[in-house]
């Protein structure tokens, strides 16, 4: 579940020159990303000197790198290919779903906390607040935020407290319009999670697909220490 962000004074700019924790988990995934992609095109390029070099294959055959096996190996670099493709996809949706839910946290933040100033300016008895949920503090939790927002919103069609808040942009039209805006934030906050699942889900698939391509790779280094034991000049050109 994507973690809540509380709009407090911690959300400003960080000044100091010390790494934040999200800064850190930037530089580790894109540092990851860097080895993934110099990986990929190292393959690719392997690939690429195979099928140009008319003495490779024929020294590799003898040692059981076959045409089956090389075409198991283009398959696992297409479907790694893909799965990084896919995950950077993800990962951008994840990122616009992110930015959504904070704007609309902070638009509906402070359409809650108007809401609260206006129930305390025109009424003045604690039971009445009370009944209107306008008691403590905004909650800071994004979900909770929706249910006591919705709580006051509903409160305050009922009478007396219709009749005291209808001049202030709180009639039945103002609070209905309320009530959708919330719903459109909790349905902003599902499709983050949605996006946060998938993006989760595109990680552990590329992870897979990079795993099974990078055993691949590793068998065949095994492979050309044999294959060109008197050739090391047609080693040198797979990169191996």
């Amino acid at each position: 579940m994507p973690e809540n962000n509380p709009i407090t004074s911690s959300d400003s700019p960080v000044t100091s020159d010390k790494e934040t924790r999200e800064q850190k988990k930037a530089r580790l995934i894109a540092e990851q990303d860097q080895r993934i992609t110099s990986d990929l095109g190292d393959v690719e390029v392997y690939f690429q000197t195979l099928d140009s070099d008319p003495e490779i294959k024929p020294l590799l055959a003898k040692s059981g790198t076959n045409a089956t096996v090389i075409a198991d190996g283009k398959a696992k670099l297409k479907v790694a290919q893909a799965g990084f493709t896919d995950r950077q996809l993800s990962m951008g949706a994840e990122a616009a779903a992110n930015t959504d839910a904070s704007t609309r946290h902070e638009e509906e933040h402070k359409a809650y906390a108007d809401f609260r100033e206006i129930v305390r300016a025109r009424l003045t008895s604690p039971a009445a607040r009370q009944a209107l949920g306008v008691v403590g503090t905004v909650p800071k939790d994004r979900e909770k935020l929706i249910a006591v927002a919705r709580g006051g919103y509903e409160a305050a069609k009922s009478e007396p407290y219709q009749s005291a808040l209808a001049d202030s942009g709180y009639d039945l039209a103002g609070l209905t319009e309320r009530l959708a805006a919330l719903d459109v934030f909790a349905d902003i906050l599902s499709n983050q999670q949605k996006a946060a699942g998938a993006a989760t889900l595109a990680t552990q698939t590329r992870n897979a697909a990079m795993k099974e391509l990078r055993d691949w790779m590793s068998s065949q280094r095994r492979v050309a220490k044999v294959a060109f034991r008197t050739r090391p000049d047609l080693k040198r050109k797979l990169g191996l």
